[in-house]
């Protein structure tokens, strides 16, 4: 579990008494070994950085694009568990205008339901250009009941296949004339990867450029986002900008204080008893002082 949160034990616990079925995967990769790890050069001890001198220079692709088809990963980018088995088949790849579609379907062959994150990467074995060696052009999250079996679409559109042109001097984006293979399964691993291919012919992108920002920024003067448009303003009354007291930290301050608040608790009651008493001689001598003007004018 990675960053599982304050309820991060909660959940454990549910998923080790088979309550859950588990659905999540990696955001990153695992390693094997220590050399693997970017930038080369570093320790895993971080002690070590006092006696060394290290330049923290990435190459062009780190990360699991990095890693892909160089060295085998400890756990692969999208890896996870289940209490269930997936399988794929049918993948095909069509090219439309502007995207590529991808189909394909995913099978529960397991023995309870459970939710499947299928995953598409593609690649360009061919290409000529500098550009990454996979990327992830889509992904989505399938729930699948017992023998169930989906038919899952992806749209990926052209650009999103494309890299930076570097000799270009606009900050265009070109797409190279050339076969792509397009990767679906359940993570960024060969063995576990279905795959087809499609022909895609060159193409150059702006994208996503100064003009589509400016183009963005017009469209949005046209809207105004004020409550009363909407009839949302609360005349009546408004609450304050800030509580003078923040109950959550005078209570969180008594709970770690336990002998402190103790000691104010009996001084707030004493406080209240004696303020209770003093009121209460103060109405006795005013009546006291109301009797006597009554038989003083009587």
């Amino acid at each position: 579990m990675g960053y599982p949160g304050p309820l991060g034990g909660v959940a454990l616990a549910n998923i080790l008494a088979g309550h859950v079925n588990p659905s999540g995967r990696m955001p990153m990769i695992t390693p094997k070994r220590a050399e693997d790890y970017l930038p080369h050069g570093t320790s895993l001890a971080p002690w070590a950085l006092q006696t060394i001198d290290v330049e923290p220079t990435y190459p062009y692709s780190h990360g699991f694009k990095h890693m892909w088809q160089r060295t085998e990963a400890r756990y692969p980018f999208g890896w996870g568990l289940s209490y269930t088995q997936y399988k794929y088949s049918e993948i095909a790849a069509t090219l439309a205008a502007g995207s590529v579609q991808v189909v394909v379907q995913v099978a529960n062959v397991g023995d309870r339901a459970g939710l499947e994150t299928v995953q598409v990467y593609a690649t360009c074995q061919a290409c000529r250009r500098k550009r990454l060696p996979i990327v992830l052009a889509a992904f989505a999250k399938v729930a699948l009941d017992v023998s169930e079996t989906k038919e899952v679409k992806f749209v990926i559109e052209l650009k999103d296949l494309s890299a930076y042109d570097a000799e270009a001097n606009d900050g265009s984006w070109f797409l190279e004339s050339n076969e792509y293979q397009i990767l679906v399964g359940p993570a960024a691993r060969d063995d576990l990867l279905l795959q087809t291919s499609v022909e895609i012919s060159q193409q150059t992108f702006q994208y996503p450029g100064r003009a589509r920002a400016e183009t963005h920024a017009a469209a949005n003067t046209e809207c105004q986002c004020v409550p009363e448009a909407y009839g949302m303003r609360i005349k009546a009354w408004s609450l304050p900008d800030k509580s003078p007291v923040d109950v959550l930290l005078v209570f969180a301050w008594a709970r770690w204080n336990e002998a402190m608040t103790a000691v104010c608790g009996v001084a707030f009651a004493c406080c209240f008893i004696l303020l209770c008493l003093f009121c209460l001689q103060r109405r006795a001598g005013r009546k006291v002082v109301e009797e006597a003007r009554e038989k003083k004018q009587s």
